[in-house]
Formats: structure tokens, C-alpha cells, sequence
């Protein structure tokens, strides 16, 4: 009896230390959670030593940091602010801008119709078959319902021809008689502006003075001057046209007042030798998107609305140079329709029925 008495009270022994070890095992494990809980990190928190990757030292670093040695101090835990001049954040290039040459086709196939098509030359017309010509400028209005495809956003005809002056490909001239060439230079020093900036300058703490260039934005040009020639055909007994020069409308401010000064042409180009230029490029054809035309099909096929601002006259006048015509908008747009009828006219009544 004594034995069986003593075997349970070291039974009882053994168990309570065994429960001693492991309520302090327990204890131990909360103190370390709740040391590990009071340490919080914040989202937006930056260590110091952090260097972006694509990070260059400036030079005029290089030179303080050879001079003076650098001293240590007490670490911070806290989140950095981004505007500190003392430990500026550097933020990575953007790169969002820089174009994939990788990139996927942004459609299901490849679309080079509008590239094969081949420019049809003009049909030669000798001089004594000229029976009848008269000359003709007329304004195209982009805001105009069937005039938005000169507008397109990345596709406009005005961005289409600065590109091709910029790049060599098709030549420009200062005035419609295309004798003087013009250069891009020029094109850039009447659409470029120049504003100046105040601008802070963390390394100094101090504001700044910077010029900046801002060029013209494509979609403030609204309308096209064209220059054609109307003529009758003896040989083929038609009436037929040529349009011989494009050019864009730029409209200006005046630096002093702030008011829009009348549009000027920007440049004139000569179309004969643009065709093959402007055929490479489509336009939006908002029916079927399926059905590519180039600039020069629409130009051809005279698929644009104008009016008449000139026609070939002993004083060189335009229509907004008489005095009856200067101040009224509507009697200068019959004007223009006349001009129309009398060209439709001439060719009516040339023949007999």
C-alpha cells in the first residue's frame, strides 16, 4: 500500500512540472507577439539608404562628397515626406512615353492597302487646248461636319505636312507662287512659343527662371487655304480642274493685346509634287473603316466642303478686300456661291440642246 502511494505521488510530481514548463513556454510566445505588434511599419515608408536602380549621382555631388565626409546620425522609423529638401525622393524615368518596339499590332491585320496604291499621273494637257481657265482660292473649314477627318487626333493633315517638311520629303514655300522655299526652321519659329517659368530648385532652395518652348498643338489649326485652276478641256470637251498648292492656317495672338489676329497661311506646298507624299497616308473614314482612302483620293475626288475667298482678278483683290464685303459675312458667302455658278454656267452653256 505505502508503495502504490508513493508511485502516485511522483506521478503527481512529474505532472505538475511538466504543466509549469509549458504555461511558461505560453507566456514567453505572447511577450514576443506583442513586441512584434508594437514595431508597425507604415505603407509609405522609405528606408534611408533606398537608391532607385536608374539612379545617377550628380556631378556636383561627386565634388561635395570628395570634399566633406559624410556623418552618420540616428536612423528615423517614421515615413519620409516627398517635398523634403534634405532627403529628396528620386523617382524612376518615365518610361510610359518611350514607344515598345516590340509592340503588337493595335488591330487583327496588317493594313497596307492605302501604301500599295499607285498615284495615277495627271493626263497631259497642251496649251493651245486650254480653251477656257480661271483661277480659284478657297478656305476648307476643319469644324465643319464633312471637314473632321482633317482633324483626326494623331492623323491631322497639318501634322502630316510639318512631318514631311521636317523629314525632307516634300518641300514648302512662303508665299502661293511657290518661288521662295521655306525652311523648318522657319515653319518653328512661327508656331514655336516661348514662355518663361518660374520654377523651384530643390538643390538651392531658391525659384528660378527657366525659358520653355511650347509648340503648337495641331488641333488649334482649323482651316486650309487651296489654290486651283479651273480650265476647259477643248481636247475632251471637259471642264477640269488641278489644284496646284495646300496650305495650312495658323491664327496668332497679339503678345501686346491678347486678341486673335486674322489666319495666315504657315507655309504653302506644292501639291503636283506632294501626291505621291500624301498618298502613303490614310484618312479616317468614318462609314467603313474597312474602305481606305488616301489624302490624295480625298483631294482628287473633291470629298471636302469650302468656300471661295478669291478668284483671279486685274487688282489681285479677295473677296474681303471690297468695301461692300468687308463687314458682312453673308453677302460675302453669295459672293462665293456666284463664283460657283458662273464656273458651273460657262461650261452649261457651251453646249446646245
Amino acid at each position: 500500500m505505502k508503495s502504490f502511494f508513493s508511485l502516485f505521488l511522483l506521478v503527481m510530481a512529474i505532472t505538475l512540472v511538466c504543466t509549469n514548463d509549458v504555461d511558461a513556454q505560453k507566456s514567453k510566445t505572447k511577450k514576443t507577439t506583442k513586441k512584434k505588434d508594437s514595431e508597425y511599419v507604415p505603407d509609405d515608408y522609405v528606408p534611408d539608404d533606398y537608391v532607385p536602380d536608374d539612379y545617377a549621382v550628380p556631378e556636383s555631388n561627386k565634388a561635395a562628397k570628395g570634399k566633406s565626409k559624410s556623418t552618420t546620425g540616428p536612423k528615423s522609423t517614421g515615413p519620409k515626406s516627398a517635398g523634403t529638401a534634405t532627403n529628396p525622393i528620386v523617382s524612376s524615368q518615365d518610361t510610359v512615353r518611350k514607344p515598345d518596339p516590340d509592340a503588337p499590332l493595335d488591330d487583327f491585320v496588317k493594313r497596307e492597302l492605302v501604301k500599295q496604291k499607285l498615284v495615277l499621273a495627271y493626263e497631259p494637257v497642251h496649251e493651245r487646248d486650254v480653251f477656257w481657265e480661271r483661277r480659284i482660292w478657297r478656305v476648307i473649314d476643319c469644324r465643319e461636319k464633312m471637314n473632321l477627318p482633317f482633324k483626326y487626333p494623331g492623323h491631322e493633315l497639318a501634322k502630316i505636312l510639318i512631318d514631311g517638311v521636317n523629314n525632307g520629303d516634300i518641300k514648302c514655300y512662303s508665299q502661293d507662287n511657290f518661288q521662295f522655299k521655306a525652311t523648318s526652321e522657319d515653319i518653328s519659329q512661327q508656331i514655336a512659343r516661348v514662355d518663361t517659368t518660374e520654377v523651384y530648385d530643390p538643390e538651392t532652395g531658391q525659384y528660378v527662371y527657366e525659358v520653355t518652348k511650347n509648340d503648337i498643338d495641331m488641333q488649334d489649326i482649323n482651316q486650309f487655304r487651296i489654290k486651283e485652276v479651273w480650265f476647259f478641256d477643248s481636247e475632251s470637251s471637259q471642264m477640269k480642274v488641278r489644284i496646284l498648292g495646300i496650305a495650312p492656317m495658323y491664327v496668332k495672338v497679339d503678345p501686346t493685346s491678347g486678341v486673335e489676329l486674322p489666319p495666315m497661311p504657315l507655309f504653302w506646298i506644292y501639291y503636283p509634287d506632294c501626291r505621291k507624299y500624301l498618298s502613303q497616308y490614310q484618312v479616317f473614314n468614318e462609314q467603313n473603316i474597312a474602305s481606305p482612302i488616301s489624302w490624295d483620293d480625298l483631294f482628287e475626288n473633291r470629298h471636302f466642303s469650302s468656300y471661295i475667298t478669291k478668284r483671279s482678278n486685274v487688282n489681285d483683290n479677295r473677296l474681303v478686300d471690297y468695301e461692300d464685303l468687308r463687314n458682312n459675312g453673308v453677302d460675302m458667302l453669295l459672293e462665293s456661291n456666284k463664283i460657283k455658278e458662273e464656273i458651273f454656267n460657262f461650261e452649261h452653256d457651251l453646249w446646245s440642246y
